[in-house]
């Protein structure tokens, strides 16, 4: 995946719930939209660790662009070492991810 589909990807399931949580926080259904938020903050960081981990899409890491993206992929050394780094940072994304999970149930 590709970073600019990435960015879209989340701003298309973070901002147009923003709106609609607060509309919810202010109506009787009292944390609703609070809850909807987290859910939805925690799949984008499921995602994240998926694309990470398993799909080995660390070219969506922030400041890597396609010439550096293609000249890891040419040097076999270089490219292990960035599937390492990527499969840690994921794996910060899931714990971030169940913390956010386990947060619900606090409010």
């Amino acid at each position: 995946m590709s970073r600019k589909k990435y960015i879209i990807f989340v701003l298309f399931f973070t901002i147009p719930v923003m709106p609609f949580c607060i509309y919810l926080d202010s109506t009787k259904f009292k944390g609703a939209g609070i809850v909807l938020y987290l859910c939805i903050q925690s799949f984008v960081c499921f995602l994240t660790s998926y694309l990470l981990i398993c799909k080995k899409s660390y070219n969506i890491l922030a400041g890597m662009t396609e010439e550096e993206y293609n000249r890891i992929e040419k040097i076999p050394k270089e490219k292990q070492k960035m599937e390492k780094n990527s499969k840690k940072i994921g794996y910060i994304f899931v714990f971030i991810g169940i913390l956010l999970l386990f947060s619900i149930y606090f409010i």
